[in-house]
């Protein structure tokens, strides 16, 4: 019998699921080498827009997931978290340090 979420787990659970989705629709050729076919019509939108909308949805996902109680999570949700920050402030440092302009040099 599948394990039903508490309260907080399942607010990690929505959180996580809308930062992959919008992780992966402003990152379509990842989307595509993960098997995600949804924006295969898309590239990466290299504007200053595209950069800005990139930067509000981690720091959107920072800033929600630094409201949760960790201490009331599952180890499963804790852990959910602690993948959503590192990528999220992963990002976060490449779009500081534009490392997109590496983006024409990359060998995929």
């Amino acid at each position: 019998m599948p394990r039903t979420l508490g309260g907080q787990d399942l607010l990690v659970r929505r959180l996580v699921d809308r930062y992959w989705d919008q992780y992966l629709e402003i990152e379509p050729l990842f989307a595509t080498q993960v098997g995600d076919e949804r924006f295969d019509h898309l590239l990466r939108d290299p504007s200053p827009d595209g950069l800005a909308r990139r930067e509000s949805i981690h720091r959107g996902a920072l800033t929600e997931l630094a409201r949760m109680e960790r201490a009331a999570l599952s180890q499963e949700g804790r852990r959910a978290l602690d993948l959503v920050e590192a990528l999220a402030g992963k990002e976060l440092a490449a779009i500081r340090f534009r490392f997109d302009r590496f983006d024409a040099s990359d060998h995929m």
